[in-house]
């Protein structure tokens, strides 16, 4: 199965609001259960603190939802401890590094972003889906970023967050290269934009293989059902 990872998510846009919802979470929710309940009024004061828009957010179904992606993020930085299966929530060592007025909060967020690696002890970043895999993605982005002299939304989606192990970073930077130079050669827009379009989705069936086999199989037996 492929692993496509990420690093946070897009509800918690801004980093400087991270900090402010950390110590949301120590004044108010460390030492409770990271339940349906607190994940909902947490929202809420997210909401009531300014630190977060409303939006779609509606429902308490939906606040709880957004909660836990807020929550997510400082689990997986290594802030906090809240999943609501195992226990109350607690702020790590880490997350009470980052409150300390005399934490610089550039430096503080490089070195967790370095140090995050794949697989790792979090409940569902580790497992069987994680056998094969074994990357530091902050380092894979930097590399690629700095040898490719930056990367479109399109080489990221095929190059970089696909990565799933060091070794294979040299070789995807100069398969990237070769893109780059093959759609140089052509002599057209329309060219171009074909060859884009071929090669992509040629890659993405590549990497996505074993889930369209799946669901192919899946197709095919409710066609004889």
């Amino acid at each position: 199965m492929l692993v496509q990872w990420t690093i946070g998510n897009t509800t918690v846009r801004n980093p400087e609001r991270l900090k402010a919802g950390l110590a949301l979470i120590k004044a108010e929710f460390e030492g409770h259960p990271w339940d349906y309940d607190n994940q909902r009024k947490f929202l809420e004061r997210l909401i009531e603190e300014g630190l977060y828009e409303a939006g779609k957010a509606k429902t308490p179904d939906q606040k709880e939802q957004h909660g836990r992606t807020w929550g997510s993020v400082f689990n997986e930085l290594g802030l906090i401890f809240a999943y609501r299966s195992q226990g109350v929530l607690q702020i790590t060592p880490v997350g009470n590094a980052l409150l300390d007025e005399k934490t610089r909060a550039e430096e503080f967020y490089l070195r967790q972003l370095l140090k995050y690696q794949l697989p790792n002890p979090l409940p569902t970043k580790h497992g069987q889906k994680y056998v094969d895999v074994s990357v530091l993605p902050f380092l894979v982005a930097l590399k690629m970023v700095k040898e490719l002299e930056g990367m479109s939304k399109e080489e990221m989606s095929i190059f970089l967050f696909s990565t799933t192990n060091m070794s294979s970073v040299d070789g995807l930077i100069q398969e990237a290269k070769r893109v780059r130079e093959r759609l140089k050669s052509e002599n057209s827009r329309e060219a171009r934009g074909r060859f884009a379009y071929r090669y992509h989705i040629n890659k993405l069936a590549t990497i996505f293989s074993e889930e369209l086999n799946e669901q192919i199989g899946r197709a095919s037996c409710r066609e004889r059902v």
